[in-house]
């Protein structure tokens, strides 16, 4: 990769906003700079789940392109988010097939549920990083994931909900979350106890 490249990670998903899109941060890797970017909603849920280590019960667009890749001997070598026009970002994949490289331009969320998906390197071009980017403080963010079902979702996840749900007193969402919660807990005990 170029030496002009600053490697990011997702920091989290902002659900507190239109319900249609989502807000996604990206943070510097080696830094304490980050970006917020406007995404669809499908998109992040796939990148939330991805984040939590989460599988949807069918396969969705970037698990079936995962496998096309995987079929066909191309390895994703990472994404670039290398310009911004009129406001709007984009990204290419490095794809490596054989000895070739390709870049191929896609909108930057599906470079990011790519990313995820597969595993690799997510990378902004330093001038973006320096023009879009800002210092964010040592706090963790309240960062939740989208409409991921209840059964999908992890524990960590599960209780933060909860507490969002409460605090915007949405008292069934809660009432929801905390009988899958009570469920997760009783399906332990029976574990341990080897019922």
């Amino acid at each position: 990769m170029k030496k002009n490249l600053v490697q990011v990670y997702v920091r989290g998903i902002n659900v507190k906003n239109n319900k249609n899109f989502r807000i996604v941060e990206l943070g510097e890797l080696h830094g304490n700079r980050s970006m917020q970017i406007v995404i669809g909603s499908f998109e992040a849920e796939y990148i939330a789940a991805a984040m939590d280590n989460k599988m949807f019960k069918s396969p969705m667009p970037y698990d079936v392109i995962s496998e096309i890749f995987k079929t066909y001997h191309i390895n994703l070598q990472g994404i670039v988010i290398f310009v911004v026009r009129n406001k709007v970002f984009y990204a290419k994949l490095i794809l490596k097939r054989g000895d070739s490289f390709e870049e191929i331009v896609v909108r930057i969320s599906d470079a990011i549920a790519l990313a995820m998906q597969m595993k690799v390197a997510i990378f902004v071009e330093k001038e973006v990083v320096d023009n879009f980017f800002t210092t964010f403080n040592n706090k963790i963010d309240q960062y939740i994931s989208g409409n991921i079902p209840l059964s999908d979702m992890s524990i960590e996840m599960l209780q933060q909900n909860m507490k969002d749900a409460v605090e915007e007193e949405d008292y069934e969402r809660a009432a929801e979350i905390r009988d899958e919660i009570k469920k997760r807990e009783k399906d332990e005990r029976r574990k341990v106890k080897g019922e």
